[in-house]
């Protein structure tokens, strides 16, 4: 019944400890993967609100709007395939 626990390799400080260890490398792929999926999102997001972005931009609507949706009239602009892209995705939603 006294049975006497030896330490295990998971369980050594070296190995708690390497588990710990702060990696920059870590860091730097979370944030890649954030802004791309971020990015993604933003673009997706254009589909459901082109009637309002339009209305913004091209009639009287909110200037916040229009703003926040340039950077993808520019990255369409610069990139064609991208706005050939966003061309399409619009088209989705807008029949």
């Amino acid at each position: 019944m006294n049975e006497t626990l030896t330490p295990t390799a998971d369980s050594t400080p070296d190995a708690t400890k390497e588990a710990d260890r702060f990696s920059w490398w870590n860091v730097w792929l979370f944030l890649v993967q954030r802004v791309f999926l971020y990015f993604v999102l933003y673009a997706l997001s254009i589909g459901p609100f082109y009637w309002e972005w339009y209305k913004s931009r091209y009639v009287d609507g909110s200037s916040v709007l229009a703003a926040f949706y340039l950077p993808l009239v520019w990255i369409a602009e610069v990139v064609p395939p991208f706005g050939e892209w966003m061309n399409w995705y619009i088209h989705l939603w807008t029949g």
